[in-house]
């Protein structure tokens, strides 16, 4: 850990967030992040977090959020892949001092990371709005054979708790 992290952990309440997938477990982190606004009341209000991206999304399936968020690139970068409507998924790439925005419903997965990371970003979140989950192909779900693939959401709960699936740890 670098003397800027040691400073922010410090300063700030922090998290370090595993999956444990893919052979990954609480030595190999996916994400460090610092709470520098946190939320006040159940559900009101905005958090502001500096988020430490250290890998990508890979081992998950795309996913989308409790509440709409903007991400501001400060070092680094990523190409995520969103579902855009109709199913289809495209890759774009949010590079350094670029703002990504995206509704609570907004559906994606970080691909990759530049220069094989680590990615740093502002990330504001705006109230709770919703539960989050994640989105399957058919062609991910065991026993479901369609082709093109349908999509459903998962509840991020029951995704985690499933036979062979890592568990969330935080």
């Amino acid at each position: 850990m670098g003397i800027i992290e040691c400073i922010l952990d410090r300063i700030f309440e922090h998290k370090i967030l595993t999956t444990g997938c893919d052979g990954q477990d609480d030595q190999n982190p996916y994400l460090k992040r610092w709470y520098i606004r946190k939320r006040r009341g159940a559900q009101r209000g905005f958090q502001l977090y500096l988020h430490k991206i250290i890998r990508p999304d890979h081992d998950r399936a795309l996913h989308d959020h409790p509440w709409w968020f903007w991400a501001l690139v400060l070092w680094g970068g990523y190409v995520e892949e969103v579902m855009e409507n109709g199913g289809q998924i495209t890759r774009r790439h949010i590079g350094w001092l670029r703002l990504n925005r995206k509704r609570a419903e907004g559906i994606h997965r970080i691909d990759s990371l530049d220069g094989g990371g680590p990615t740093w970003t502002l990330f504001l979140t705006g109230p709770l709005e919703r539960d989050w989950g994640f989105w399957e192909s058919s062609k991910e779900v065991p026993d479901v054979g369609f082709d093109p693939p349908l999509w459903g959401w998962t509840h991020w709960r029951a995704f985690m708790s499933r036979p062979g699936r890592c568990k969330e740890k935080e």
